[in-house]
């Protein structure tokens, strides 16, 4: 062990998998610190938790005694910040949690009365919770369709929904929103990428983003916005995609979703056709001006942005004498109103069979056992 403040000290090493220290830090001040408990953080780093007695080297903000000191390193042991916590009692912390979207729950036990404890009962001993917000450092940004090519989102520039951006570094992901806003919280000082998603037929401009934190929580980068190209202009490019949401099963009704893409470059209406098979009545479609027949859907499509898409859902029931293993087979094709370059994905289908299968004891004693159904090249079983 090397680096020690004086007295006790938090002890951070890293092993590989023999056991061998690769690297170690100590961590505290010149008074008695002590760790109970760490756990990793998204950016693979790590928060402890323990007690200070100290108000120097490493440790601010003591509030007299022993109070909860609660540090985040990054991934070889490297302080990147610390925070005390109690009154002028004895406080000290045994666990320590990071939610999905990084805040840091703490929990201690406590005989203060003042500092940061309230509501102290007046027994020998109380558990305190606290949760820690803004601990982090957050990247902002936005993904969009930049219609003239000039780097900037302008006013009639539409922003691409439902996409996953991706901070490289730790692995962090934000969900653009409707407007193709994202958000992406990361710990720690430093240098970060951010790469955009690959979206058909467009090219993101810049190919990543570098935002840059000077310090370890509470600063935002916003400058992190991707404008997308169309690689060939004038052109239309619409998609269809089917989801089943039950399994078809006779005398049961049921739910289907499809999603209509416009990839191309131009504002185009169309038409999406849903075919139906024996055995299966369309009932319901929640798309306005949707045409419902017992055996096929018709949905016009108005004129749709690009890079947007549709998402409507229909019902349906499965007559009550539909054999069990019949396989139903349900199509969906979309036609944009003035031709597609690409027809291969207008169309998609839903498949789903079923079987049955019944166990008898013809015997004459009560008795337990295993049924396996081995399935063939092809075959996937559902439910």
């Amino acid at each position: 062990m090397t680096g020690n403040n004086g007295n006790y000290d938090y002890w951070v090493i890293g092993c590989d998998t023999a056991g061998t220290i690769i690297w170690q830090k100590c961590l505290g001040g010149t008074g008695s610190d002590g760790a109970d408990f760490t756990t990793r953080t998204p950016d693979n780093g790590f928060i402890f938790s323990g007690y200070s007695a100290s108000n120097n080297v490493n440790v601010t903000g003591n509030h007299g005694g022993n109070d909860a000191w609660i540090v985040k390193t990054d991934s070889v042991g490297n302080l990147q910040w610390q925070r005390s916590f109690g009154g002028t009692a004895a406080d000290e912390s045994y666990a320590v949690a990071v939610s999905d979207n990084n805040d840091i729950y703490v929990t201690a036990t406590t005989l203060s009365l003042d500092g940061d404890i309230t509501g102290n009962h007046g027994g020998p001993d109380e558990i305190w919770v606290a949760k820690l917000g803004s601990n982090y450092n957050l990247i902002t940004g936005s993904i969009y369709a930049d219609f003239n090519g000039n780097g900037v989102r302008d006013t009639n520039d539409i922003g691409i929904q439902n996409k996953m951006v991706t901070e490289s570094t730790t692995g962090r992901v934000g969900v653009t929103d409707a407007n193709g806003y994202y958000e992406i919280p990361v710990f720690g000082a430093g240098n970060y990428t951010v790469v955009p998603p690959a979206v058909t037929n467009y090219q993101p401009t810049p190919a990543t983003q570098s935002p840059v934190f000077a310090n370890a929580s509470t600063e935002i980068d916003s400058l992190n916005d991707f404008g997308y190209v169309y690689t060939n202009p004038n052109t239309r490019d619409w998609m269809i995609r089917m989801l089943l949401w039950n399994s078809f099963r006779p005398g049961f009704s049921g739910l289907f979703s499809f999603d209509v893409y416009n990839f191309g470059s131009l504002p185009e209406a169309g038409t999406v056709t849903i075919y139906g098979d024996t055995g299966v009545v369309f009932d319901s479609c929640n798309f306005a001006g949707a045409m419902v027949y017992p055996d096929s859907i018709v949905v016009p499509i108005p004129t749709q942005q690009p890079l947007t898409f549709r998402w409507i859902i229909v019902g349906y029931h499965v007559l009550a004498s539909t054999a069990l293993n019949t396989p139903i087979t349900l199509v969906g094709h979309v036609e944009p109103s003035n031709g597609d370059v690409n027809t291969l994905n207008n169309t998609d289908t839903l498949f789903s069979g079923l079987f049955s299968f019944d166990v008898y004891n013809f015997g004459s004693l009560p008795e337990a056992g295993t049924v396996t159904i081995y399935g063939d090249t092809g075959v996937v079983f559902d439910s």
